[in-house]
């Protein structure tokens, strides 16, 4: 079984046939279930995620799909590390359709014969008193740290807001590895998960993974694809990789890395700010804001981040930190 609906309100889930990329997954899904119909909060919009495929460095991506609230029209937002431990699930692709009664926490447990879905109610007293996403992270570690589980959750500013974004943080051995989480952040994605489906977030962990067969084919493929790579740049896979990756990782020209640090010393005063309102804004009033982004957010990420070298990977083994 590679590919999975929920209905979230009956708590049932169907298998669907075919071969599907998860961005190929979401079109046809709103494409079936026409969603352009609906507003972006109807339990109708789809909410489809699913894994890259590709075994190779940063290939599995978990990828999410959805009709944004911001502006009206098929969006995807993606995140790494969330990916790998999905595949030990079995499943390749899941959409949410349909919404829950109450807000709650999906369940995805491939750790028996059978795939489970469960659900673990939230009560609504919490919710009142929700203004931090790492509360519920640490909430969601204490129930499942016996699991080698995965998370994605969404944050405060879904519950209210277009723009709700979705957290995923690396967990090993019951503890949260510091600095490795990610976040799939465009598009209103959390909004849309919370708002149409209330669902705060989606657990999930299993020890199936990949059969023999997919395993040998992987491998396959990966020396295929490394072998591109070789051949195209003239150099070993893993140096054309680093190279490739700069941005990503400690550069020396900036003095910063990520694409935190790095992004802000590229965008200048083109950086989008007050929800991309900077081409109504002077040229002047936005070099005088990257300054205070500068001094009061990079700075601060450099001597938390950069100086103590507190670097770590998003979860996927991988040279790029």
């Amino acid at each position: 079984m590679d590919n999975i609906i929920i209905d979230v309100k009956n708590k049932k889930y169907e298998s669907i046939e075919g071969e599907f990329f998860p961005i190929s997954w979401g079109v046809y899904l709103h494409h079936k279930y026409e969603t352009w119909k609906y507003d972006a909060y109807h339990e109708k919009n789809i909410f489809c995620f699913g894994r890259g495929v590709l075994p190779i460095i940063g290939g599995n991506r978990l990828i999410f799909s959805f009709r944004s609230p911001l502006w009206d029209g098929f969006h995807f937002s993606a995140m790494g590390g969330a990916g790998y431990v999905f595949k030990n699930t079995g499943l390749k692709n899941v959409a949410i359709i349909g919404r829950c009664d109450s807000p709650s926490l999906l369940i995805i447990d491939g750790e028996g014969e059978n795939l489970k879905i469960e659900f673990m109610e939230i009560e609504e007293s919490y919710l009142k008193e929700y203004k931090n996403i790492y509360d519920l992270n640490q909430y969601i570690l204490e129930k499942f740290k016996e699991k080698n589980y995965r998370a994605f959750i969404v944050g405060p500013a879904s519950l209210n807001t277009d723009m709700g974004a979705i957290l995923s943080h690396t967990v090993k051995n019951g503890k949260f590895v510091e600095g490795a989480e990610d976040w799939a952040a465009r598009g209103g994605v959390g909004s849309v998960l919370y708002r149409a489906h209330n669902i705060l977030g989606v657990v999930y962990y299993g020890g199936k993974g990949s059969s023999k067969e997919e395993l040998k084919k992987q491998k396959e493929l990966e020396k295929k694809l490394r072998k591109i790579v070789e051949d195209h740049y003239n150099k070993p896979y893993t140096k054309a990789i680093l190279e490739h990756t700069k941005k990503y990782r400690y550069n020396e020209e900036t003095k910063t890395g990520g694409t935190f640090g790095n992004n802000y010393h590229y965008t200048l005063e083109i950086t989008p700010i007050f929800n991309w309102k900077m081409p109504y804004i002077p040229k002047h009033v936005r070099i005088e804001l990257h300054k205070k982004i500068m001094k009061y957010f990079v700075d601060k990420f450099n001597k938390e981040a950069i100086e103590p070298k507190n670097w770590t990977n998003c979860g996927e083994p991988c040279p790029v930190l």
